[in-house]
């Protein structure tokens, strides 16, 4: 990818509430119970490995949906599924391993890159808007932006 590259991209970032309090153990449980609940999602959403990009980010995963001719609530509708696997999570855990996380959605036109690892990945105002928006959510609150809610 070209980092003169150009895509409308929906985001949708997701953080773990209370990981740095967590102990190693239970960080490591808890990361991969939510790389299984977004790979469902993504996969309910029929969200193909193309029309995406994962930016895992230790305690929570950023995700750029790429394809501008998907659904205007693409983001949103993957976004409370998310919420639903977790919750299917949940109910099943262990207490220790019960979790919470916020969600931020926006959507923006952002440049695609390769990253230092030669991963695709992408940059732009979009991307840093989400992470804040996210992190003014609550525990399994899904927060969008104005933009977003407008559409």
């Amino acid at each position: 990818m070209s980092n003169s590259n150009t895509a409308f991209i929906r985001y949708v970032f997701l953080d773990i509430i209370g990981y740095s309090k967590l102990t190693i153990e239970v960080q490591a449980f808890i990361v991969e119970a939510l790389n299984k609940v977004v790979q469902a999602a993504l996969k309910d959403n029929k969200v193909q490995k193309k029309g995406r990009v994962l930016i895992p980010v230790g305690d929570g995963i950023g995700i750029a949906l790429l394809n501008a001719a998907r659904k205007y609530d693409s983001h949103i509708r993957l976004s409370l599924s998310i919420l639903r696997h977790l919750e299917e999570y949940n109910q099943q855990a262990d207490e220790k391993n019960k979790y919470q996380m916020r969600i931020g959605v926006h959507q923006n036109t952002d440049i695609l890159i390769t990253d230092i690892n030669e991963m695709p990945n992408v940059a732009g105002t979009g991307i840093n808007v989400t992470a804040r928006i996210m992190g003014l959510a609550d525990g399994n609150q899904i927060l969008v932006s104005r933009g977003v809610y407008d559409e």
